[in-house]
């Protein structure tokens, strides 16, 4: 995604609208992507003028809920999906859409469940979602992915680096020329870069984000949600994410135009 797809989007993007730079907004891991993206193909640095980040993911050492529960288990995980010809996963299709706007409808009794397996994965806070969009959210999230882009994930919590799919020692040998995968280098994010994170998000964790300034060679803001209770997923379904967030990021992005 980093290496082939963002950047295909990127001059997609340009070449219609005739530009030399655009604007970059990533949450999550379309933050991820853009450190991958810079970090192997750096000369993309001077086709974006500023970037923001929300909820911005590299290293993912102190994640907390089922990725860290799950991480020591992805050579397993991969290894019996391989074996059972599936290379995708978190897909449900249009017949579990039919199912979750029936059982995750606000006036079901079963949309408690659906509500809180949300808030399993990104971290608890149900007083922000409002309650009638479970159906729609849950007919779009997730959406599916690879494995690989899962496992790759997971690979990353284990080891706590930031570095590029580990294929096993003999694999790396002949895809990198070393028994272990190297890591991205976040010295080529050389964009201005503004940091938008929460002390309680369980997926860009404060530690892991602190790390990834650290590292990043040109961040010129780093902000803390106001709200000790602002979860991962809260970035862009919260109902008060506009106040706490989306007005910060608007004022961040009109200081490079």
């Amino acid at each position: 995604m980093g290496v082939y797809d963002l950047p295909a989007v990127i001059d997609h993007v340009l070449e219609e609208t005739g530009l030399e730079q655009l604007t970059y907004l990533g949450f999550s891991m379309g933050t991820t992507v853009f450190w991958v993206m810079l970090s192997e193909r750096p000369e993309y640095a001077d086709k974006v003028r500023v970037m923001a980040a929300l909820g911005p993911v590299a290293f993912t050492q102190h994640v907390q809920g089922p990725l860290k529960v799950m991480a020591p288990f992805v050579n397993m995980i991969e290894t019996s999906l391989n074996m059972l010809g599936r290379y995708e996963m978190l897909s449900f299709g249009r017949i579990m859409d039919q199912v979750t706007s029936v059982f995750c409808n606000e006036k079901a009794f079963t949309a408690a469940i659906c509500h809180n397996l949300l808030f399993l994965i990104a971290g608890p806070n149900p007083d922000r979602l409002n309650k009638k969009y479970l159906p729609v959210l849950l007919a779009h999230t997730p959406a599916g992915t690879s494995v690989r882009t899962v496992t790759h994930y997971l690979q990353l919590v284990r080891s706590g680096a930031f570095g590029q799919y580990d294929f096993g020692r003999m694999s790396n040998l002949a895809h990198y020329g070393s028994f272990t995968p190297p890591h991205y280098d976040l010295s080529h994010v050389t964009v201005p870069v503004g940091l938008f994170w929460s002390s309680a998000d369980w997926l860009a964790a404060p530690q892991d984000v602190a790390r990834l300034q650290s590292l990043l060679p040109n961040v010129v803001l780093s902000l803390e949600v106001q709200d000790d209770d602002f979860s991962h997923l809260d970035f862009v379904w919260a109902s008060d994410a506009k106040e706490l967030v989306y007005t910060h990021v608007l004022a961040f992005l009109r200081g490079y135009h």
